[in-house]
């Protein structure tokens, strides 16, 4: 299968994916299960929570090489 994105959008697919899953089940769980309420607070979650991962992975990425040494690399 040809891939869709480059390879270089990784980190940044990887990153919205994160957060989609991330607050799709963490809202799901805080809104009981309410369809309508879910969806509402899921879709501010993940418009707010996709550029707060982007912004910080990079200070991550150097925070980790940092802790765990050189053999950490950052995927980019």
């Amino acid at each position: 299968m040809k891939p869709i994105l480059p390879a270089r959008a990784k980190p940044y697919a990887f990153a919205a994916t994160q957060a989609f899953v991330t607050t799709g089940v963490s809202t799901f769980i805080a809104s009981g299960a309410a369809l309508p309420r879910w969806l509402a607070a899921w879709a501010l979650a993940w418009i707010l929570l996709v550029p707060l991962v982007l912004f910080m992975a990079p200070f991550i990425w150097r925070l980790l090489n940092n802790l765990c040494g050189s053999e950490v690399k950052d995927p980019r």
